[in-house]
C-alpha cells in the first residue's frame, strides 16, 4: 500500500484500514436498526400522523399511506355486475362479490352470527368472554 492511500471506502468515506472501515459499516448497522425500532414504537403506541387528502383516513407511516391513496386514485374501471359499483383492483372486486350471494362462509362458533371474510370473524371472536383469553396470549 502506497502512502496516502485508503482503499477501503463506504458512502463516499475512504478508510486506510480494513478494520476502520469495519467500524464505520457498525455505524450504518445500529442506524438502521434505531430506525426499525423507531417505525415499531410508533405503530405500536397508536402515533398516527399520516392522513389521507381524500377521505381523511390516517396511517402510521407515509408508506402506508401512498399505498392506501392507490385505493383513490385508481383507473375504476372494474364494475361489479350485479350492483355497478366500480373498483379499481381486481382484488377489491373479488372481495366484493360473495356479498351478492346472500352466504356467509365464516360464522362464529359461540354465538352464529356469520361473516364475509376471516378477518371479520377473528376480529368478532375477541367479544367472547370465553375465548378472549385464547386470543389475549396471541
Amino acid at each position: 500500500m502506497h502512502a496516502g492511500e485508503k482503499p477501503f471506502s463506504c458512502c463516499g468515506k475512504c478508510f486506510v484500514l480494513q478494520r476502520d472501515l469495519d467500524t464505520h459499516v457498525k455505524v450504518h448497522t445500529v442506524a438502521l436498526l434505531l430506525r426499525m425500532w423507531q417505525r415499531l414504537q410508533k405503530v405500536h403506541s397508536g402515533d398516527v400522523t399520516f392522513s389521507c387528502s381524500y377521505c381523511r383516513k390516517s396511517f402510521p407511516e407515509s408508506s402506508l399511506l401512498a399505498e392506501h391513496q392507490q385505493t383513490h386514485l385508481a383507473n375504476k374501471d372494474l364494475t361489479c355486475t350485479v350492483c355497478g359499483q366500480c373498483f379499481g383492483f381486481h382484488s377489491r372486486l373479488s372481495k366484493h362479490l360473495p356479498s351478492h350471494s346472500g352466504q356467509q362462509p365464516f360464522s362464529c362458533s359461540e354465538c352464529g352470527k356469520g361473516f364475509w371474510f376471516s378477518s371479520e370473524l377473528n376480529a368478532h371472536l375477541r367479544t367472547h368472554p370465553r375465548l378472549s383469553f385464547f386470543f389475549s396470549q396471541q
